[in-house]
């Protein structure tokens, strides 16, 4: 799973916690935080931040989740990527079988736009629009028609 520097931090933080428990992110010490779990703190953060003026309205995991497929796209991160950011996977024969590249270049460029863009909002600072990443990577010299290279080579 590609981290962030913060990611990485936050969770070293976490794990240094842990007092015996062999999960990172559990609420009782001795089981796994479910999602129904995550789900009942982003609802009562919702509530809390409506109640101090911080929210115009109720949102949900859901929201969120979804406010973030939208801001990866607008920031030119690939459907592709954006699939396997959210867990979604990728479908399909030629995604189940044949391709097997783990895209962690693309997800690491696209939780470092997200970083940038919540770092900051919690600085206070307007959110301007990150810089869009290349949808597709630049292809090598030696695979360029015409260069006379061949795989071999």
């Amino acid at each position: 799973v590609p981290l962030t520097k913060q990611a990485a931090d936050i969770l070293a933080r976490r794990i240094a916690n842990l007092a015996g428990s062999d999960f990172v992110f559990t609420t009782d010490g001795r089981t796994a935080m479910d999602r129904g779990t995550l789900t009942n703190y982003v609802t009562a953060i919702a509530a809390e931040m409506l109640e101090a003026g911080e929210a115009h309205m109720p949102f949900t995991l859901r929201d969120l989740l979804r406010s973030l497929e939208t801001l990866l796209s607008s920031w030119g991160v690939s459907s592709d990527v954006r699939k396997l950011q959210q867990s979604h996977g990728l479908g399909g024969v030629q995604q189940r079988h044949y391709d097997r590249y783990e895209y962690l270049r693309e997800k690491r460029a696209a939780l470092q736009l997200l970083t940038m863009h919540l770092t900051r909002l919690l600085e206070g600072r307007r959110a301007s629009r990150p810089r869009r990443i290349r949808r597709t990577p630049p292809v090598p010299a030696a695979l360029n028609a015409g260069s006379g290279a061949t795989m071999a080579s």
